[in-house]
């Protein structure tokens, strides 16, 4: 019986012998590959291999389209711009045109339906070339129970570039460390930046600018502000001042107040350093309090979502899409 194995992402047969023709747009060479059909076996043509890393462009353009497909999870938030959708976008065209690949969804399911379809795929040997899979998933340990995984450790060594290697080892590579059975590398773990965590305030400055006011630089002006929002009804009766999600604090997702609660000094999750020098659990601070209170208040005069505490982050972009929110707390890629 194999270890069970906890990965973040996976990327299955065709993959191998995909990665194998990059470099073709710098050497010129032309490399043949079949796509996998069942994504189970991949039967390929001849593949040159170059003879040294250094004949390798990690983002070379290739000779000949290739196809590249995906199972995708939809987030009915999004907005595309006119003539856009889940199939032809900004980065869709963008890795046609510098990498020659054509992007391909093999289904694009809602977030909530993707592990049961998933599963249905696997059973029916219709597999995508790259799928995303949580820690720990059951999908993912039938994949590899079943030798439907592509061995990617030449791959990544060869292919990988040096940033993509420096980024993969920034937790000392405890991420990329999960991905191996022994020696053998079938996953790679997904990242993100840290200033995707990072908790900035937002505000719409159409209603800031019909407010007269200036954008809060203190606890105590978000908190003026968040009412003035409420009272004035910008948005109309289904808007509201602040948008809140409902596990409160949460680093990285939309709707966290985070931020908020840092700006009151408070750190409801962590334990600190107390005022007699031991430590203390943050959610029972004075601070934490404190800025509980003020959350109530707001709550009170209709500031807040009424409805927060069933809200999630995708909820919460829905109303913001919809125009109905005046304040946030969200990472820096919120707008797009």
């Amino acid at each position: 019986m194999r270890k069970k194995m906890y990965l973040l992402m996976v990327v299955v047969l065709a993959l191998t012998t995909l990665l194998a023709a990059c470099g073709g747009g710098k050497n010129g060479e032309t490399q043949k590959q079949t796509q996998a059909g069942d994504g189970a076996k991949a039967e390929t043509g001849e593949v040159q291999t170059p003879a040294s890393k250094e004949d390798i462009d990690p983002l070379g353009k290739y000779d000949e389209t290739i196809t590249m497909s995906f199972f995708a999870q939809k987030d009915d938030s999004v907005k595309f711009n006119e003539g856009e959708s889940w199939e032809d976008n900004l980065w869709s065209r963008h890795y046609l045109d510098k990498l020659n690949i054509q992007v391909q969804d093999k289904w694009i399911v809602d977030a909530s339906q993707y592990d049961q379809q998933v599963a249905m795929s696997i059973t029916s040997r219709d597999l995508a070339d790259v799928m995303a899979f949580k820690v720990g998933d059951k999908n993912l340990q039938t994949l590899y129970e079943n030798d439907q995984l592509a061995d990617l450790s030449e791959v990544f060594d060869l292919y990988a570039s040096d940033l993509l290697k420096e980024i993969m080892n920034y937790d000392g590579g405890t991420g990329l460390g999960s991905c191996y059975d022994g020696q053998v590398m079938y996953a790679l773990p997904r990242t993100n930046p840290s200033t995707d965590s990072a908790q900035l305030l937002w505000v719409r400055s159409d209603w800031l600018e019909k407010s007269g006011k200036e954008f809060p630089k203190t606890i105590d002006e978000l908190v003026e502000l968040a009412k003035i929002f409420a009272e004035a009804d910008y948005g109309g009766q289904d808007a509201y001042g602040v948008a809140i999600y409902n596990e409160l604090y949460q680093n990285g997702q939309i709707g966290s107040i985070a931020g908020y609660f840092h700006g009151m000094g408070a750190y409801p999750i962590n334990w600190v350093k107390g005022d007699d020098g031991k430590l203390v659990y943050g959610g029972v601070t004075d601070s934490t309090r404190s800025a509980l209170e003020i959350l109530a208040g707001l709550y009170q005069d209709g500031a807040l979502d009424r409805e927060f505490v069933v809200k999630d982050g995708n909820a919460i972009c829905e109303d913001l899409t919809s125009g109905k929110v005046g304040i946030t707390f969200g990472p820096q890629w919120l707008p797009v």
